[in-house]
């Protein structure tokens, strides 16, 4: 199995705060339903970052991938986990945590979320079919991280 992209696609930090700006006007219903903005704190500056990232809700919580565990906004998550989300309008204080996908069990809750809430990730950017077998799966732990959001109360 070979991912539809072997690292992250590259987008200047123009059209990121672009996406950003659109997200928080609401200015396309379908974006908001599939994109969110996550604001972290630098692991080397300490200053916070908002960058437009894909999602899918997983009842309470939310995941989000990350090509390769490489993008700023992972790192960040990892280092500070205290993060804020913009979901359509709302603004979410999180914890972030990475979500373990090392053993098929693992990796199947997870794929499932997408299944579900994002089918088209699969094709399309994961480079697998909806029905690929679990085995087969296995090696979009090897170039995917996948990070879990808990609502703070």
């Amino acid at each position: 199995m070979k991912p539809r992209y072997a690292k992250p696609p590259y987008q200047p930090k123009w059209i990121l705060q672009a996406q950003v700006w659109l997200l928080r006007r609401r200015l396309f219903p379908s974006f908001n339903k599939q994109n969110m903005i996550i604001t972290t704190t630098g692991r080397k500056t300490g200053r916070s970052h908002a960058v437009p990232i894909g999602f899918a809700r997983d009842g309470n919580t939310y995941l989000a991938l990350n090509m390769g565990g490489k993008s700023h906004w992972h790192m960040n998550a990892l280092a500070n986990p205290r993060v804020t989300l913009e979901i359509d309008g709302r603004v979410i204080a999180a914890r972030a945590e990475q979500a373990p996908v090392d053993t098929p069990e693992r990796l199947q809750r997870v794929l499932d979320v997408y299944r579900r809430e994002r089918p088209g990730m699969f094709e399309g950017f994961m480079g697998v079919s909806l029905d690929a077998p679990i085995q087969e799966l296995m090696d979009i732990g090897k170039y995917m991280a996948f990070m879990r959001f808990y609502p703070s109360d």
